[in-house]
């Protein structure tokens, strides 16, 4: 807007006749005078529709809490949260996780497994949001989801949901992606200490997870081989926990591994069952483990499971 404007100040000088640019102060300034009430009525008008279209809608928020701790170990079920509809992914964000079903953001509790807020889109005409409008960041130090729909980018407070920046964005971009579909693979993990896990699956030979650590590029990787029971549950899907690395290798069991030290540390069963998928994820007050069930070659549901054990 403010480039148009200027463009238009620029035309009205360049017009301007020999004899007016002798008498160039006061037209100037009618011109400027001019262009400044065509701008301001034009940028008032914009600023009515964008607000007019989104100002009376507002996410079910929650209240303020502080958010737990990440745990340290694998802990025992505290609940199962069926799920009505298959989400299209899971976010670590605010006092648990947020899960993404289509128009609809909604969150949970990572330590209850119940619903804090909700944001649904379609009450704003939006039929599906996309994974890549969605986006973490920062507003005045408060953490936010921050949601791309069209030009207008809303920023929720990850803990209560409710809208702490509306804003018109001329771009397209949003930062990159906080979310992460079901069906996407985590192959590479960050460790703490700034090394990196990478998971790969044996093609040939025996059925086997490998899981390689670097410190850094130049070291020689340090190898923890899982063997895999069923070949379904190959696919590398690993996360981080406390100091160690928890991978899905079997229908039974989440191995847990010493990345440093390469070696299997121990066994957990897995709460998923055996005809399902299993994705992990470690939020704020729990390791959870989204379930994946068919039936035949349908999705017969989809359940979240809260393993909440000791806390730092």
């Amino acid at each position: 807007m403010a480039g148009a404007c200027g463009g238009i100040a620029a035309l009205v000088t360049a017009a301007a006749t020999p004899e007016v640019r002798r008498d160039r102060g006061r037209r100037d300034l009618a011109a400027g005078l001019v262009v400044a009430v065509v701008c301001s009525v034009t940028v008032a008008g914009t600023a009515r529709q964008f607000y007019s279209a989104y100002g009376a809608w507002s996410p079910a928020v929650a209240e303020q809490v502080l958010v737990p701790d990440l745990p340290v170990s694998v802990g025992a079920v505290a609940y199962r949260t069926r799920l009505a509809e298959s989400p299209d992914a899971l976010l670590k964000a605010g006092a648990g996780f947020v899960i993404k079903t289509g128009s609809r953001l909604i969150a949970y509790g990572g330590r209850s497994g119940k619903v804090r807020w909700q944001a649904d889109f379609s009450q704003i005409g939006v039929k599906d949001l996309d994974l890549s409008d969605i986006s973490q960041g920062k507003v005045a130090g408060t953490d936010v989801l921050r949601i791309r729909v069209g030009a207008v980018l809303f920023s929720l407070d990850e803990i209560t949901g409710r809208i702490v920046k509306t804003e018109h964005v001329n771009d397209d971009s949003n930062g990159p992606s906080a979310l992460k579909g079901f069906r996407e693979e985590l192959r590479d993990l960050r460790f703490g200490d700034g090394g990196t896990v990478t998971a790969r699956q044996s093609l040939k030979g025996p059925r086997v997870i490998r899981l390689d650590y670097r410190a850094d590029l130049e070291e020689k990787p340090k190898r923890t081989e899982i063997q895999v029971v069923d070949a379904g549950f190959a696919r590398p899907n690993l996360e981080r926990i406390g100091g160690h690395v928890v991978v899905v290798a079997s229908p039974a069991n989440l191995y847990e591994v010493d990345p440093v030290a390469g070696n299997v540390v121990g066994a957990h069963t897995n709460p998923c069952a055996p005809d399902g998928e299993t994705r992990l994820y470690s939020v704020p007050g729990a390791f959870v483990v989204w379930c994946r069930h068919f039936e035949a070659t349908a999705i017969s549901h989809d359940e979240i499971v809260g393993l909440v054990p000791r806390t730092r």
